[in-house]
């Protein structure tokens, strides 16, 4: 308490309460889904185009090879894992 009878606010200036840690946090796991989710959306085009043409063709080691080059380390280890 302070000489008035009230209490002290020990928040700083660049303080952030509780509240808007969860909220920025919400947003960051939104933003992490969202970018997660328009990556995955294009198997025709680009790196994932030749990892697809690989699959279907039943080269699985150039098919991870690839998808580890281009820094897609979960598909090159799921399709290193098929390919035993």
């Amino acid at each position: 308490m302070n000489e008035m009878g009230g209490s002290q606010n020990n928040m700083g200036p660049g303080a952030t309460t509780g509240g808007e840690m969860d909220s920025r946090a919400s947003q960051s796991k939104q933003n992490l889904i969202q970018e997660t989710i328009s990556r995955n959306t294009n198997w025709d085009e680009s790196v994932e185009g030749i990892i697809k043409q690989n699959l279907l063709i039943g080269e699985l080691q150039y098919a991870a090879q690839v998808a580890l080059k281009s820094g897609r380390s979960t598909e090159a280890l799921l399709i290193a894992e098929a390919g035993g």
